[in-house]
């Protein structure tokens, strides 16, 4: 018997299926299993487009579950498999990736994709639709120009996409034509969220040392450091599209972190990666061609976050240590870029008190995100490890504390400023606020970067205000 068109159903999987570019994604997976095969990606890529896909799917499983599937195509294939039709998975992807995603879904009658020596899209994929099913003896589902090609053998076109141009070019070459809902389209305010310009106050360290040197009056001063913090903050922000990058597949299945660009699909993967570079390569270029050591800082900044996302942020407590030393690498900046001295205190008290904040988010993931005996996905740390990192983020955030009643009683202190007692204010305000996130942190309050809580907390900032009038008085 022969099959009908109404019997055979086609689909591609990347854009039309789902919100992502599935190349791209087992790119970041065999990176993050290993980091040297970033040597031997041009070595594959000059052998072909298909030997490329087939070698990444060999060192990396696509975790079918976590990819944003397209609510519209799977209604659509559900309806016309009710009907009676076949229903049929055909990507340019890796035969691998089409095999997890027909396993996950369970739906399909059959899945094809691309092998180690052909590349099965655009011409390819229809010769190879023709042979299998019969010219104009199956309907096809796809959503890029490179499905036009299959369309024209197609007995009926069906177009996933908002673009008006690509759908009258299906309609003149196909007479049976229909469309099913894309994604939405990006928007120029998911780039900026991207970005997380909320975080960019973290980079107001770079001002610390400028404050604490009583140089805040110095104009040429103060406009060295405000090109610290721009600088610092196009190339955080880099940071943060990298690591959004690397971690989109647990951040898919977080409970918050999903509602990221990358992650809910708003921003394709190949944009952010080229934002990124973007920013890394402005940052990059105007620190090393005006302001000397800063690149090196910078660039040392990026090199250690990379270590980070790839290796350092699976070791249990060193991923603390290394997030504390991120904020003291501000401070540095701050210090190279307005020639500032960084004094014993102000290094060993950043140190206690990133600490803390690094452990308190820690902290927050175990006890809002894991389940008793189950893991924090990426991190190596399970339930158990509440306690433990509750007594050492207390500690250490106690600890700042202490060593700032020692700064402000040092001898040394008291000559720098006309009237050091009112300093003294900042312990009552520190013990306060310490105290105070842990408390919330403990009552499960703290769904927020620890930073990002303050910018939203009234209090944080009447404690800002004391800190502030203190040394304000005290000058």
């Amino acid at each position: 018997m022969t099959t009908t068109a109404a019997e055979v159903i086609c689909v591609d999987l990347d854009g039309t299926l789902v919100q992502t570019d599935t190349l791209y994604e087992l790119l970041i997976l065999s990176l993050k299993q290993n980091l040297f095969l970033i040597f031997l990606l041009p070595w594959w890529l000059l052998k072909g487009k298909a030997y490329f896909k087939s070698k990444l799917s060999s060192f990396a499983k696509l975790p079918a579950e976590t990819l944003l599937y397209n609510d519209a195509v799977i209604e659509y294939l559900n309806q016309r498999r009710a009907n009676g039709a076949k229903l049929y998975l055909v990507t340019a992807s890796n035969q691998r990736v089409a095999d997890e995603v027909a396993n996950h879904l369970g739906i399909f009658s059959g899945q094809y994709g691309s092998s180690e020596a052909n590349n099965l899209k655009s011409k390819s994929k229809a010769q190879f639709l023709n042979s299998k099913f019969g010219e104009f003896r199956y309907e096809y589902i796809g959503n890029d120009t490179a499905d036009i090609n299959v369309w024209k053998s197609s007995a009926r076109a069906v177009v996933v996409s908002r673009n008006k141009r690509l759908i009258e070019s299906a309609k003149k070459i196909n007479k049976d034509v229909s469309v099913l809902s894309g994604f939405n389209r990006t928007s120029f305010k998911s780039y900026i969220r991207l970005m997380r310009p909320h975080q960019w106050v973290k980079n107001v360290l770079v001002l610390v040392p400028l404050v604490l040197s009583h140089s805040i009056t110095d104009l040429d001063k103060v406009l060295l450091a405000t090109y610290g913090f721009i600088l610092f903050s196009l190339t955080a922000s880099g940071i943060y599209i990298f690591n959004d990058l690397v971690d989109i597949n647990h951040d898919r299945g977080h409970p918050k972190k999903s509602r990221r660009p990358l992650a809910a699909g708003e921003v394709p993967i190949i944009h952010g990666a080229l934002l990124g570079t973007v920013l890394w390569a402005v940052s990059l270029s105007i620190s090393f061609i005006y302001f000397g050591y800063l690149f090196y800082i910078l660039l040392g900044y990026i090199v250690l976050n990379f270590l980070y996302s790839f290796l350092l942020k699976r070791l249990v407590l060193v991923d603390v240590v290394v997030l504390a030393g991120f904020y003291i690498i501000r401070i540095i900046a701050g210090a190279v870029i307005t020639e500032a001295s960084l004094s014993f205190w102000l290094i060993t008290f950043s140190l206690f008190v990133f600490f803390s904040l690094a452990l308190v988010k820690r902290y927050s993931e175990i006890a809002l995100y894991t389940e008793k005996a189950s893991e924090v996905k990426g991190r190596g740390y399970i339930q158990e490890d509440e306690i433990i990192t509750t007594i050492l983020g207390v500690a250490s955030g106690l600890v700042s504390v202490l060593v700032m009643a020692l700064y402000i009683h040092d001898d040394h202190t008291r000559e720098m400023y006309t009237d050091s007692i009112w300093l003294w204010l900042t312990i009552p305000a520190l013990l306060y606020w310490v105290s105070r996130l842990w408390l919330i942190a403990h009552r499960k309050m703290l769904v927020d970067d620890p930073i990002y809580f303050a910018i939203k907390d009234k209090e944080s900032y009447l404690i800002l205000c004391v800190l502030l009038f203190s040394i304000y008085m005290a000058i």
